[in-house]
């Protein structure tokens, strides 16, 4: 008998260590804006040791890349309850984050497979300089982070080819936020995302600022002149004017910016009013070298510092969804660029040439002289991949330039609330569900990343670009809608 205990025993404890040695995996998708602070919170709540392998688009191959990273891997234990885990991050955007996370769409060519981890790489940062081995098969994501309330998502996703049945998908997927009770859970919230307008190089010194109506405008036309700019470091919504004589109001200002998967897209498009998923006018550009990626199986160039524009265009028709080709928008230039990173690569080279716009994207304005007009960039993009540029790039809106105090004090009203939302689904593998409420709390209460002292814990990270945490300071919500601001 007392054999057979023994071995029941140590039938048991097999068990249990088996149960302890299995890694739950968990894969997160979504806003590109806020993965700077999502990976910080990802190291944070692993132990350390930790192993990353990460794939990077151009941001720098030491341990700090990994804040620009398009796609990493993490592999570790918890800190809180010493759960092993594999964590799997693939930036696509917020509202096909929300998508993908409400429709469970694969995902499998994306993820960055186990075999990328030792003994593939030494432990540490690890940087993948090209491309690396997918994981493949059915994976969809179990977490996204997003930019925009779910309803947002869905709201903006409903006017598209084959949106309004996903937009009901979204609205009854339960989606849920992220984190603990007393934390992030309950604020509804792991921390606010400031966005920023920023110019092309070689726009007019003397454009500095751009209004809500002017932005307005811009995102209902494509482009405006350049004397529609107030240079008022004071001024607040004002008239479309061109009294001044500060630019010549014949040369105009063409829009750049992102494609319909992104949240950075649905918040600068519904503060100045324009609502989700109308009618807008974004451009694709032309560039004389740099860096190309393939979208919809077109080569799009995003130029670079040292390059010049040499052709823009309304985006064509029908461009689809970054990982749901099922979806797309039957009028030109409603496309744009995949990531921020790529607005701010387009601003980085240089604009100012005389140019036609093709494509049928010529303004209506008579001002507009085809061969004499120059055409200047202008773009938007969260602070984290805004930053990037020189700061005489970046616009104040409403006259009231981006700081972590004008937000919390509601002078600065371009930011909206970041959610981590999972399907109630995750609850099936507690540490995978542990592991997703542990990087909400903790982007919640330090890797926001600034707190009402500015103190950052963003380590190797440029303090304060990838989103603010949301405490008692701030002095104005947004409403539902994130297109109205509501003091306390």
């Amino acid at each position: 008998m007392k054999s057979l205990k023994l071995i029941a025993a140590a039938a048991c404890a097999l068990a249990l260590a088996g149960t302890a040695s299995a890694q739950s995996v968990i894969r997160i998708s979504g806003s590109t804006a806020f993965r700077t602070s999502t990976h910080k919170a990802i190291g944070d709540i692993l132990n350390t040791g930790y192993n990353v392998v990460f794939k990077n688009k151009g941001a720098g191959t030491s341990a700090t890349g990994i804040y620009k990273a398009s796609a990493a891997i993490f592999s570790g234990t918890l800190k809180s309850n010493g759960a092993s885990v594999i964590i799997k991050t693939y930036w696509t955007g917020s509202l096909s984050g929300v998508v993908d996370l409400a429709q469970q769409n694969n995902l499998g060519a994306f993820w960055i497979a186990n075999s990328e981890l030792p003994p593939a790489h030494a432990n540490g940062f690890n940087f993948d300089a090209g491309s690396y081995t997918a994981e493949g098969g059915t994976a969809p994501a179990q977490v996204s982070m997003s930019d925009n309330d779910k309803l947002e998502a869905a709201a903006s996703v409903a006017g598209a080819t084959g949106g309004a049945a996903i937009s009901t998908t979204i609205k009854n997927a339960g989606l849920i936020d992220g984190g603990s009770t007393g934390s992030a859970k309950d604020a509804g919230t792991v921390g606010v995302v400031p966005f920023v307008w920023s110019k092309g190089v070689g726009a007019p010194a003397s454009l500095t600022n751009v209004t809500q109506q002017v932005a307005a405008e811009l995102i209902k036309t494509g482009s405006v002149p350049v004397g529609a700019f107030s240079t008022s470091a004071g001024a607040s919504v004002q008239p479309i004017t061109f009294t001044g004589g500060v630019a010549d109001p014949t040369d105009f200002v063409f829009l750049v910016g992102r494609s319909e998967d992104s949240g950075t897209r649905i918040v600068n498009f519904a503060e100045p009013q324009t609502g989700f998923g109308k009618s807008c006018l974004q451009y694709r550009i032309g560039f004389s070298g740099g860096s190309t990626y393939t979208d919809n199986g077109q080569p799009v160039q995003v130029g670079g510092t040292g390059n010049s524009m040499t052709s823009l265009k309304l985006w064509d028709p029908n461009w689809t969804l970054n990982t749901a080709p099922s979806i797309s928008w039957t009028d030109s230039g409603h496309a744009g660029y995949v990531g921020g990173g790529d607005v701010v690569n387009v601003l980085k080279a240089t604009s100012g040439q005389a140019l036609l716009p093709t494509n049928g994207g010529a303004p209506t304005s008579s001002l507009f002289a085809s061969g004499t007009s120059k055409c200047y960039l202008m773009g938007y993009a969260g602070f984290a991949d805004a930053s990037g540029l020189p700061s005489t790039q970046r616009l104040t809106y409403n006259g009231v330039a981006y700081s972590v105090s004008n937000v919390q004090n509601g002078t600065y009203s371009l930011w909206s609330f970041e959610h981590l939302y999972y399907r109630p689904s995750l609850s099936t593998d507690a540490n995978a569900k542990k592991a997703a409420d542990d990087i909400a709390d903790q982007l919640y209460t330090t890797d926001a990343p600034t707190n009402a002292s500015g103190v950052t814990d963003n380590s190797g990270a440029i303090a304060d670009v990838a989103g603010i945490l949301y405490d008692t300071s701030f002095n104005y919500t947004k409403s539902a809608t994130g297109a109205y601001l509501t003091p306390f």
